[in-house]
């Protein structure tokens, strides 16, 4: 999940910054690129964390809250983040759960998914 300071003073991002919008003006909306590319880097990430990270970390237990039990109602939940990014999100959380089984019974099937984080920049568990 992304971290964000709470003070704007630190140049951080405040937390409204990234909210999804009640309300946006259709495909041609100037934020929808910018609020899709984030999500899908908050999505990948929490995914990627679900995976990878020890079950005991802090990190595993943060994604595995916002993946399967956020409040729908939300509106950085999953399931709005997932219709942001035009996902099914029944669909998506069955393949992060199986997806897990597979790295966590079979490691090296997890290697490509490290080598595309890492050429990314994302931060990977440990």
């Amino acid at each position: 999940m992304i971290a964000l300071a709470t003070s704007e003073t630190d140049g951080a991002l405040p937390p409204s910054a990234i909210d999804i919008p009640d309300t946006l003006d259709g495909d041609d909306d100037p934020r929808l690129d910018g609020l899709r590319r984030l999500w899908t880097r908050v999505l990948v990430n929490s995914m990627c964390e679900y995976w990878l990270a020890p079950p005991t970390s802090v990190r595993f237990r943060e994604a595995l809250e916002w993946l399967f039990h956020s409040d729908p109602d939300a509106r950085n939940s999953f399931e709005n983040v997932c219709d942001l990014l035009q996902l099914d999100p029944l669909r998506t959380r069955a393949m992060v759960a199986r997806r897990c089984s597979e790295f966590r019974d079979n490691p090296a099937r997890a290697e490509p998914i490290i080598l595309a984080m890492q050429a990314n920049g994302f931060s990977l568990p440990k």
